[in-house]
């Protein structure tokens, strides 16, 4: 945790939060720069620049770890701030390795005629890497692309260390269920909590856009009856025992 003075540690222990799962009360239990990313942890650099006070509460209900610092940011400020040119120093993994490998997966465990929705495409690459081998695949992502309209029915949802960083989790929730055909499998790969917590709360760093840490419950409210493969795999569907583990291994190789 950043040092800072007596008085600022009262005042941020002493804030009102609201988690943004359940609406129920929050207590604070960590601050840290807004410029504090979780790559410091594999080694990454840290920034000298102090920023601003970035604090976490934890929902005395369903023990989900949340900030409000992004509260009300518009996409801009997101796409200026967060998802900028330097963002690929705090996530490697984001510009090529992770789609690369998520493709991979879907390519060896599902047909081309599977309708795809990357949720929170970020580069657009898996769609692109999808596309290429004759799947239709749709990108789907506020910060980084120009979107369309976003609709139809499709069988493979997936939203790939997406969802700790969306403002509204209830919103990415609804949209990923609405626009999910009969049958179809639902992905989410987030890690959760206790795990989450380890290295002093590693995950939980503003700079990378990480708004949330999910807990079990909080995740299971906004995904009725998701089942957790890993830790950081979830699924709703019924998805491969082999797919599932595939998609673990491409977003492991981010958290060694």
């Amino acid at each position: 945790m950043e040092h800072m003075t007596f008085e600022k540690k009262l005042s941020w222990k002493n804030r009102t939060m609201r988690c943004p799962v359940c609406s129920s009360l929050s207590c604070p239990i960590l601050a840290r720069s807004s410029n504090h990313s979780c790559g410091v942890r594999f080694g990454g650099r840290s920034s000298s620049d102090p920023g601003e006070q970035a604090v976490y509460g934890e929902c005395k209900v369903c023990a989900h770890v949340a900030t409000d610092y992004f509260d009300g940011w518009p996409d801009r400020r997101f796409k200026e701030q967060i998802y900028n040119a330097d963002y690929h120093i705090h996530d490697p993994g984001y510009v090529a390795r992770r789609p690369k490998s998520t493709a991979d997966a879907v390519t060896r465990f599902y047909s081309t005629s599977t309708r795809v929705l990357d949720y929170g495409s970020g580069s657009g690459l898996l769609p692109e890497h999808l596309s290429e081998v004759g799947v239709d695949a749709v990108a789907f992502d506020p910060m980084t692309l120009e979107l369309t309209a976003i609709s139809g029915q499709y069988d493979l949802l997936l939203c790939i260390e997406v969802l700790e960083h969306v403002p509204n989790p209830q919103a990415a929730a609804e949209t990923l269920l609405r626009l999910a055909a009969d049958e179809a499998d639902i992905v989410v790969t987030t890690l959760l909590l206790p795990e989450a917590s380890e290295h002093d709360y590693w995950w939980l760093g503003p700079r990378n856009g990480h708004i949330h840490a999910f807990s079990p419950n909080s995740l299971a409210k906004l995904f009725p009856g998701i089942r957790s493969f890993s830790p950081g795999v979830h699924y709703l569907g019924n998805p491969s025992h082999q797919f599932l583990e595939q998609m673990e291994a491409a977003v492991l190789c981010e958290r060694v």
